[in-house]
């Protein structure tokens, strides 16, 4: 690896990227250009807004959460995408590691944008990826399967976060419930 190399800008190869595997739709060798080779964990968050979603709302949580990860250390680029046509977008972040990542996710600015998912999305979907520069420049992306199981701390966050999500799920169907139930009930 070149030594104080640094990471360069990740530039979309395609308007369609939001909807291409990251090695497609992303433009790989140029953001890694100063690596001679190496391996670092990617985090890639694909989603569609709902409509409605407040964009004020969504940049304040998501700039607050990418100064704490910055912060916090192991974090060499946030790649903030655009919104397709259909309201489609993926961000990602690239990591030294899968320590740093993990460390991120725990903290209180991360949790909180976290919280704002059910609000401001149709859907979202993670991915997980050892990113791979070979000496010869090729790179490659291998989703990330580290272990059979996550570990105890990932386990009670994602309970966590799926039993928060329930409740908010249940009370916004008892919500709607209720608006089409006459008054008498």
């Amino acid at each position: 690896m070149t030594s104080n190399a640094t990471v360069g800008a990740l530039r979309p190869r395609s308007a369609r990227y939001q909807r291409l595997p990251i090695l497609d739709g992303l433009d790989w060798s140029t953001c890694l250009c100063e690596f001679d080779q190496g391996e670092w964990y990617c985090v890639v968050f694909r989603s569609v807004r709902r409509d409605g979603a407040s964009f004020e709302l969504l940049t304040e949580f998501d700039d607050r959460a990418h100064a704490e990860a910055l912060a916090s250390g192991g974090l060499l680029l946030y790649f903030r995408g655009e919104l397709d046509a259909e309201g489609g977008c993926l961000s990602l972040c690239l990591w030294t590691d899968r320590e740093s990542a993990r460390t991120a996710l725990f903290l209180p600015e991360h949790r909180a944008a976290i919280e704002l998912a059910d609000s401001m999305y149709e859907w979202f979907h993670i991915e997980r990826y050892a990113i791979r520069k070979s000496i010869d420049g090729t790179i490659t992306a291998e989703p990330s399967r580290v272990g059979s199981r996550p570990s105890t701390l990932e386990a009670i966050a994602v309970a966590a976060y799926r039993s928060s999500s329930i409740r908010s799920i249940a009370r916004r169907m008892k919500r709607e419930a209720s608006a089409l139930l006459p008054p008498s009930f």
